[in-house]
């Protein structure tokens, strides 16, 4: 069984140091490393949706003993081993984190500027120069997210596909003219994803292309196991693949799958979508009754 640990932390004289080191000494006492085992994860709520339930949820490997490992960057913090020893990790079933954002403190110019010296320091830090290529797309510096972005996916250093293909996607948002070529590579650069076959379900969507349409919608859902990253995102496992089905096959004029696709989108559909779901069913319910009637007069 999991103890509770709870630790205080006050950035005051040597209140940082004390704490830190009670912290450690209790994680190695109440049993959270499991024999030979310097590093564990946490589950991660990142944040919560409007109705409470957890939006975004990821493994989190932040907990280590306290020898061995050490802090890199000035922010978005990366736990680095110097000892020469292997590392162990494990997961720690039923312990939880939750991440609540204070939306009423804007720090958005802090975080950009800080993002720009982490990356100054350090060049080859890919994942901060793909936070950084993001924090420019936020604060709408088109051009200087172009650059990041494209300098993030050809870094030697970039070799996480699923983030790298992040990276591809975001940039197609921006760079318009080019927006299939990066939707496409993308989904080449990392293809075990549902996430970018449903961005390009998204971009045939728009365009009211119902084959394509239907064909990554059908790509996304063949896709069964959901990672535990940052980088799963709640929208294409929810009802939205199954909603792009129903949509292409009732444009195609295949009904009667566009219905069972729309009874799958409605069981997995939160609570604000239920409503147009359930009316677009009826419809097309009422429109196949005919073919279900027996047909009139005989022989």
């Amino acid at each position: 069984m999991i103890k509770r640990v709870s630790v205080a932390v006050r950035a005051c004289g040597n209140a940082p140091t004390e704490a830190i080191t009670r912290a450690y000494a209790s994680l190695d006492d109440c049993g959270l490393f499991i024999g030979n085992a310097n590093r564990a994860a946490f589950w991660y709520t990142w944040n919560l949706n409007e109705d409470g339930t957890p939006g975004l949820q990821f493994w989190r490997d932040f907990i280590h003993r306290r020898h061995g490992y050490f802090w890199k960057h000035m922010i978005h913090e990366a736990l680095t081993r110097y000892e020469l020893t292997p590392e162990i990790s494990h997961m720690i079933r039923g312990m939880q984190v939750f991440h609540f954002q204070d939306l009423e403190r804007e720090r958005r110019d802090k975080y950009l500027r800080m993002l720009q010296m982490a990356c100054n320091e350090d060049p080859m830090a890919d994942r901060h120069s793909s936070w950084l290529a993001r924090e420019y797309l936020y604060a709408g510096h088109t051009e200087e997210a172009i650059a990041e972005f494209r300098r993030h996916i050809v870094l030697p250093t970039a070799t996480w596909a699923p983030e790298v293909a992040s990276s591809m996607y975001l940039l197609s948002t921006i760079d318009r003219k080019n927006r299939l070529h990066w939707l496409n590579a993308a989904e080449q650069k990392s293809p075990e994803r549902r996430e970018f076959k449903m961005r390009l379900a998204e971009y045939y969507y728009h365009r009211r292309d119902w084959r394509p349409t239907l064909l990554w919608a059908d790509r996304a859902l063949a896709i069964t196991h959901r990672p535990e990253d940052y980088l799963s995102e709640p929208f294409a496992w929810g009802s939205l693949p199954h909603e792009y089905r129903y949509m292409a096959l009732f444009h195609l004029g295949r009904l009667h799958e566009a219905i069972e696709a729309a009874e799958q989108a409605l069981e997995l559909a939160e609570p604000a979508d239920q409503k147009r779901i359930a009316a677009n069913l009826v419809m097309m319910r009422e429109k196949d009754q005919p073919r279900q009637q027996a047909p009139v007069g005989g022989v």
